[in-house]
């Protein structure tokens, strides 16, 4: 079982993906830098058990947050997700360490959701296919671990049973899946991204509420 970690978010460049940092992109970018172990240390227990099974979803999770967008229910319209949709594939990101909140609610990238962000196409698709598939319960899958199975689903309705269990299988053949999730990453990117700079500009004008909010509600000391 993985160790419970207390969340730690990394805040994303300023710019996003599509600022075209060069120096960025060469520091983190590539396959060869993220190990197995790195994956594995990534994974957050202090989320749920995650039930978003659309790899390609997630990786336009990923871009979202890197495009600046940080406020949770911004980052779930600019995606395509509402409701429980959005908080789904936004705590999947988190389980997976690839994104993380702050103390004011918003979602940060990671070191590792930096590197995630920093890579293209194939490469994008093959990181993406790695990390999830080397998630706990995917690998629970993948080596028919019937008492971890046991643990991921233990008191669940059968409809949150249904969504963790085919969670669990989608990423456990994440890598038989690289060229579809490509496609289907690249079209949601196509369908989506033209939105990504009215939801930051969205999302930061949340985040400023949230703030201000949290500022008026604070207990005024008085001075003796």
């Amino acid at each position: 079982m993985t160790q419970k970690k207390k969340p730690a978010g990394a805040p994303a460049s300023a710019g996003g993906q599509f600022d075209n940092n060069p120096q960025r992109t060469k520091a983190s970018s590539g396959l060869d830098h993220v190990s197995n172990d790195e994956i594995h240390d990534a994974v957050n227990d202090s989320y749920p058990l995650p039930q978003a099974n659309s790899v390609a979803s997630l990786s336009l999770t990923v871009d979202a947050l890197d495009s600046g967008i940080t406020h949770a229910e911004t980052v779930a319209e600019s995606i395509g997700k509402v409701g429980r949709q959005g908080a789904y594939y936004l705590n999947a990101v988190g389980y997976l360490g690839l994104a993380d909140r702050n103390e004011d609610g918003e979602y940060e990238l990671t070191p590792l959701g930096e590197r995630v962000a920093a890579t293209e196409g194939s490469e994008r698709s093959s990181l993406m296919a790695r990390i999830v598939s080397e998630a706990p319960l995917a690998r629970a899958v993948r080596n028919e671990d019937a008492t971890e199975m046991s643990r991921i689903t233990a008191g669940l309705g059968d409809d949150t049973e249904a969504r963790r269990i085919g969670t669990a299988e989608s990423w456990s053949r994440a890598e038989s899946d690289i060229d579809k999730d490509e496609a289907e990453h690249e079209a949601l990117r196509a369908q989506h991204a033209g939105g990504f700079a009215k939801a930051a500009e969205k999302s930061r004008a949340a985040v400023a509420t949230t703030r201000a909010t949290r500022v008026d509600e604070e207990p005024k000391v008085c001075p003796d």
